[in-house]
């Protein structure tokens, strides 16, 4: 090897060095809900969920509300992270074994490569809200449920984080 190579070696192996060692700093991935900005005091309807931190409700927009300060916002877009997305009938037909009969047909998997899905999801020629919502402390999040009372593979069913929204709200 000639000298030239060698330093160039010698550089490239102490750069490695500095960033095997160096404080590796948090990545932030993508939220798991865009909000919109906040709205002004409205009074609610019966909540979808409710708990000591946040309510979600449907006005004819979909809400989020943190309790602490009464800010609502609007949830406009929500992660395809951890979602299960649901059709109806699938490649089923009505009729088969464990197949519901349902007027409405969907077919929400086609959202499986983008990173959001709005909110509403527009498919079939309806707007769809999420129907359910429940909170799982374990992971920190909260699921929505579009149609929770179908079984797999027709339901679908999404998550935000709770650190998403604390972040969200706090960001004003």
């Amino acid at each position: 090897f000639s000298a030239i190579v060698l330093r160039r070696m010698h550089a490239a192996s102490l750069l490695f060095a500095v960033l095997l060692l160096a404080e590796p700093k948090p990545v932030k991935l993508r939220a798991s809900a865009l909000l919109g900005p906040p709205l002004p005091p409205t009074t609610m309807s019966a909540p979808l969920y409710e708990d000591e931190r946040y309510g979600f409700f449907l006005e004819p927009r979909f809400l989020v509300c943190r309790k602490s300060d009464s800010s609502c916002r609007a949830i406009a877009m929500v992660s395809t992270l951890n979602a299960k997305l649901g059709c109806y009938p699938c490649e089923l037909k009505p009729g088969d074994p464990g197949v519901p009969r349902l007027a409405a047909k969907w077919d929400f998997r086609v959202f499986d490569t983008a990173a959001y899905v709005p909110m509403p999801i527009v498919a079939a020629e309806r707007r769809w809200f999420p129907r359910r919502v429940t909170y799982e402390p374990r992971r920190g999040a909260f699921t929505l449920y579009l149609n929770p009372e179908l079984p797999e593979p027709f339901g679908t069913r999404l998550e935000i984080l709770v650190r998403d929204l604390d972040e969200a709200f706090d960001a004003k």
